[in-house]
């Protein structure tokens, strides 16, 4: 650890700061903050971080991260949630479909557990679904590049 110490105060750094944040929340909006915090405290090294809420709150708990942007964050001892912003997800589709879930190329995305109790809720009947992914890039990009549906973000699909 001396040798990190040494590195920062060699480039006039005074201190180093882990930031971690699901892939989707890096997407316009962390990527976003990364350029204005570092103007902002110059002397703050900064290692930034992606992976889903269990890595991010383990890492909080071990001490390896400062600070972790999630969906689904865990009340824990000794750790402060805040509330950041609202992140609305809507259903957009390169064709126009009446359920989603029966067009063979809906994508579920895994968006947490509260979105899962919600999807499961509004799509009681649902016979399947042939893809599923865990990060929100990676369908819109699918969905992109061979059509389809799912349910992403507004910022990231507004344009």
């Amino acid at each position: 650890m001396s040798g990190l110490v040494t590195t920062l105060a060699f480039r006039g750094l005074r201190a180093a700061l882990t930031v971690g944040g699901r892939f989707g929340l890096w997407e316009q909006f962390l990527l976003k903050w990364l350029p204005a915090m570092l103007q902002a405290a110059p002397h703050i090294s900064i290692r930034a971080e992606v992976g889903l809420e269990a890595e991010l709150m383990q890492g909080l708990v071990e001490g390896r991260v400062d600070i972790a942007v999630m969906y689904t964050p865990e009340s824990r001892p000794g750790l402060k949630v805040e509330f950041l912003f609202e992140e609305r997800l809507v259903l957009v589709s390169t064709e126009a479909s009446q359920n989603p879930e029966a067009d063979p190329t809906y994508v579920y995305v895994d968006w947490g557990p509260e979105f899962y109790a919600k999807h499961s809720a509004s799509f009681p009947d649902s016979l399947g679904i042939s893809l599923t992914a865990n990060i929100g890039w990676l369908a819109l990009q699918h969905v992109l590049e061979n059509g389809g549906s799912g349910y992403f973000p507004v910022r990231l699909v507004q344009s």
